[in-house]
């Protein structure tokens, strides 16, 4: 690989000629073999910072705030871990979206009341709350748009199916 930089692509940025150069590949790169990058592209690349190799790329993927490259770019699932992370939550996420769908839909006829004030209250004092009463007095809607005051927050909203282990595991794979 070194030989066909000096030879080939050496010449392709000398005609360039960019003020910086950021060489990237997919193929391993020891810190000689970054070292000798550096030399050969002289006076393009100004670090060795600026020579990512696979193990860069995959440190770059892994991180949780670039985790949608991966998910919008399918053929990085074949090599990359986090691939198992989007399929196992693909169902919790999808689930998760809707139920916010449904909530925003209803939430235009929702009416702020006291119980509303004092949930919040509840939640910014204690990070959770038991609602218990009655069926038809309005557990799941003061619930539901208790849970859109914390998305629109920017909070993450998980819709739980089975039991409390979806939730933990969709937190733990993050």
């Amino acid at each position: 690989m070194i030989s066909k930089l000096k030879t080939e692509e050496l010449h392709k940025v000398k005609k360039l000629n960019p003020g910086r150069y950021i060489f990237v590949t997919s193929k391993k790169l020891s810190r000689l073999n970054k070292q000798e990058i550096k030399e050969i592209f002289q006076p393009y690349i100004y670090t060795a910072g600026d020579i990512w190799g696979l193990e860069d790329l995959n440190t770059f993927l892994s991180k949780k705030e670039n985790q949608d490259i991966v998910e919008r770019n399918y053929k990085l699932w074949i090599t990359s871990a986090s691939v198992l992370d989007i399929l196992y939550n693909n169902a919790i996420k999808g689930r998760s979206k809707a139920t916010i769908r449904e909530i925003e839909e209803k939430s235009y006829i929702y009416v702020l009341t006291e119980n509303h004030k004092k949930g919040l209250a509840i939640l910014e004092e204690n990070n959770v709350i038991i609602l218990t009463g009655e069926p038809g007095i309005g557990k799941t809607t003061l619930a539901d748009n208790l849970a859109i005051n914390y998305i629109a927050k920017g909070y993450e909203f998980c819709d739980i199916e089975e039991d409390i282990s979806e939730a933990e595991n969709f937190i733990s794979r993050k």
